[in-house]
Parts: structure tokens; sequence; C-alpha cells
């Protein structure tokens, strides 16, 4: 076999990451880095090393799939022989001839759930693992790596928060994962006139976009949100006018929850009922206190306050998923009527961020999926080929929704 030829310079950070022997490898760094050269680096290299596997190589979107990943593969097997490998463009697939059992890297856009979906693979790599990528979707993936002894899961992304799935997954490190983190910087073959531009922007998106520094949440969506100002433990008020905001799901997670609005127009979300894979009347005996709620272990106890909840704000695009709800909350004698959601996206964030600026909401520290949602909920990147939208991520942000619902419709009439 010919000598194969990888025309890309890589520097001692890429190589560790190429070299990872862990089933799971992190590339975490500043743009520029070579993170995405690296990764595919990782599975050209495994696919020659291992002569008849087969590697997943993947992209949220397809956009970022065409744009940013086959742009670099293609760029690496342009120096190769041309009987080296084929591109077989129907099945979106590379055979690579490089031994005796002929291996293959299929590419992936995997925001579509079939996409996902298949025969076990020995290698699954994608790119920018935290746009889009839930930890849902990256256990499926996990669960095709069942072909072969040599399984990989390697992928790259930006610094984000240190609340999301990916940084408490890979900062823990348990044994068998591995976190390659690298800055703009030090990629030495960066010309120096554009690392000098990436270090001119603002502080925060330097110290993020090319610091490589979790935790920095430019972009985030509450800036306002400080605990110490709108977290509070209270005792909820009956006077209080009271209402259940509802986002509905069965996969991804059931939300209600349970908020009162003083005279003042003051919001106190007092309770949340967080929940997923389970129906609608099982949801109502939990919501009615009268079974325990499986999702948190305790009762939700707001009928021994008498409050009284009166509507449910919710998501208008499944009316029948309310009536349902309705319909079996009447059997625990829980009596609501309908308050149909305001659904602008961009209106009822900024209704919930002048609460929060103005010191007009307090949230009961036991809601702790609602205060981990609200130290996620970002702006969504920019994707390219696609036109550039002032909108949330759409990832882990089920009660966010429910409080958005609930300020646009009654939090602030």
């Amino acid at each position: 076999m010919p000598d194969i030829v990888y025309p890309i310079q890589l520097y001692d950070k890429q190589v560790f990451f190429g070299r990872s022997g862990a089933r799971e490898t992190l590339f975490a760094g500043g743009v520029g880095c070579g993170k995405t050269y690296a990764l595919v680096w990782r599975e050209l290299m495994l696919c020659v090393k291992h002569p008849g596997s087969i590697g997943m190589l993947g992209a949220y979107t397809y956009p970022m799939l065409r744009d940013i990943l086959k742009p670099i593969l293609f760029q690496y097997l342009a120096a190769w022989p041309d009987d080296l490998w084929e591109y077989h463009k129907t099945d979106e697939m590379i055979v690579l001839k490089t031994g005796r059992n002929h291996s293959q890297i299929w590419l992936r856009h995997l925001e579509d759930e079939t996409k996902r979906r298949g025969p076990s693979v020995d290698r699954v790599s994608i790119t920018e693992l935290g746009t889009g990528i839930t930890e849902q979707v990256y256990m499926q993936l996990m669960a095709r790596l069942r072909r072969g002894t040599r399984q990989h899961m390697s992928a790259d992304t930006n610094a984000g928060s240190t609340e999301s799935w990916i940084y408490k997954r890979f900062f823990d490190k348990p044994e068998d994962r591995r976190l390659i983190i690298a800055r703009t910087k030090d990629n030495p073959y960066l010309p120096p006139e554009y690392v000098k531009d990436m270090y001119s922007q603002p502080e925060a998106w330097v110290r993020r976009y090319v610091e490589g520094e979790w935790g920095i949440m430019e972009g985030h969506i509450y800036s306002e949100f400080q605990r110490d100002l709108h977290v509070k433990a209270f005792t909820p008020d009956r006077d209080w006018r009271w209402f259940l905001a509802v986002d509905f799901g069965f996969r991804n997670p059931f939300v209600a929850l349970w908020i009162g609005l003083d005279k003042e127009g003051h919001t106190y979300i007092w309770d949340e009922h967080y929940a997923s894979k389970i129906t609608v009347d099982v949801h109502a005996g939990m919501i009615s206190g009268g079974s325990t709620c499986q999702a948190c272990n305790r009762v939700h106890d707001w009928r021994e306050h008498a409050l009284p909840v009166r509507n449910v704000v919710f998501d208008t695009a499944d009316p029948g998923a309310f009536f349902l709800l309705q319909k079996k909350l009447k059997e625990y004698n829980v009596y609501v009527g309908s308050s149909p959601a305001r659904k602008d996206v961009s209106l009822g964030i900024q209704f919930c961020q002048t609460k929060l600026h103005q010191k007009r909401v307090t949230i009961h520290p036991k809601c702790v999926n609602f205060l981990r949602e609200i130290n996620l909920y970002e702006w969504a990147p920019a994707i390219p080929g696609r036109p550039e939208k002032e909108m949330p991520r759409g990832v882990d942000d089920h009660a966010m929704d429910a409080w958005r619902y609930f300020e646009a419709t009654v939090g602030n009439i």
C-alpha cells in the first residue's frame, strides 16, 4: 500500500487527542485551535490502523456537515492516491481501501433522528458537540458502539456552561474519558494577524471562545439572573393569583410550574413537576398531589396550602393534551380552566428579562430543574448556511418555555 500523507501540520495537543485510547475523548477549546482538523485526522488514522472498521463522522445539522466537516475531510483525502478511497455520494459514505478489508466512514447530520439510528459502528466522531447535541442524543449514539473491540466516541466543542452535561461528563473525568483543552494561540500554525484579531474581541467572548474558559456565559439569555437576589424559600400566599404553567412533552420533559402572582405583579415560582416518558394521566395524578412525583420523590403539596389554582397556561400546539390533562385532573377533584399561551418567543423572553431586572420574580430553591435550565439558557449561535436569527438554542429549555408562556400570557397583564 502506498504511503499515506496527512497534509495538515498538527501540534502536540491535536496529536494527543488523535492518539487517545480512551473510550470517550473530547477536544475543547478556542476558535482556530484545530479541534475539527484533529477530529477528522483521528477518524482517518483509526480507519487505516484498523482495516475493516466503520466510523461515523457527524455534525448536528446538514449545513454544518457540508460546510465544516466535509471540506476538511476532502482536504485530507485530496493528498491520498485516488485508488485508496471512494466517495459514495448517494450513501454519504467514504470507503477507504487501506487493507485487505475496506474501512468505511459514514457522514451523518444528527438533527434528523433517523440519521442517528442504524447498524453498530466502531467509532462515532462529532464536531461542535455543544451545538444542538443533547445528552440523550449523545447516549443514543454511544449505544451504536457495539462493533469490534476498539470502540471510541470522539468529539470537539467550544467552551460552555459549567452546568452543561458536557462539562459534568468530561470534567469529572472517570477513568475511561479524556479531555484535551487548547487555546487559540496554542496553534502555532495560525497567522499572527488572525490571533491578534481574535484577542481584540470583547473580553467575555475572548475568555470563552479564544481562551476556552468554561462558565463564561456570553450569549446567556437571562444574564440578569442572580441566585442571591432571585432564589429564596418562601411561604405561598393563597391570596395571590395561582396558575399552572405547562410545557407538554413525553420523550422531552413534561413541565408544570406552580406560579403565584401578587397584586403588584411579582411572580413567585413555588414548585415544579418535571418528568419524561410518562403519560398525561400519570402526570395528572402527580400534579394533583394524589401520588408521589416520580421525578422528585415527593408529593406536590399545593392543596395542603389551599392554593387556588384556577387556570393552566399551556402550549397551544397540542390542545388535545391540555383537554386530556384537564379531564384527568377532574378525577382528582381539581378543576382548572385554560389560558392558551402567547407563544411569541422574543416577547416572552423580554417579559422574563424585565421581571428579573426589576427583581420582581422569586424562585423557590426546590425548583432545581428550573434553576439548572436558567443557567444554561443561551442564544443559538449562527449556523453556517442558515439565516441568522435571535432564538434560544432549543436545548434544556422546557421549564424556560413554561415560564415564558406564563409571563407573556398573564404575568404582565
